[in-house]
């Protein structure tokens, strides 16, 4: 496929997609004799885990060390006991990532709280006003 549609199956923009190229997060894509690229289902894929890496809070950098590493897993075979150094660096980024997800949620929650405190007075304060009047709770599941 073309990159146009590529990016339209990935929903990332074109530059987007080159600059991935440049900086070697996506292998650069084979070429028609008219010089076209022509992308992969394998490249697809690979946009895909890039964008979702990065919804997850991973830097491009980090994402680049888990796409080597997940190729070299995939190489080699799983077996019980001592991991290898591949699986040990992606172990370490995941429980890095992990540390650091569970300090946001721990933050936002100390956030939330206050906002709830602060609301509760503001409330009490002014019983006619637009802000006393009890809002639709979101659901965040």
């Amino acid at each position: 496929m073309r990159i146009g549609e590529l990016s339209r199956q990935a929903r990332i923009n074109v530059q987007t997609i080159r600059f991935y190229e440049r900086i070697r997060l996506l292998p650069r894509p084979a070429r028609t004799p008219s010089g076209y690229r022509c992308y992969s289902d394998a490249d697809l894929e690979r946009l895909q885990f890039i964008r979702e890496s990065q919804q997850l809070g991973f830097t491009l950098n980090e994402i680049k060390d888990l796409s080597h590493f997940h190729e070299a897993m995939m190489r080699l075979p799983l077996r019980e006991g001592t991991p290898s150094a591949e699986l040990q660096a992606i172990i370490r980024i995941a429980q890095d990532r992990v540390a650091q997800v569970e300090d946001k949620i721990a933050m936002l929650a100390a956030i939330r709280r206050q906002l709830l405190s602060a609301l509760k007075r503001l409330q009490s304060a002014c019983p006619t006003c637009p802000a006393s009047r009890p809002r639709a709770r979101r659901s965040w599941n």
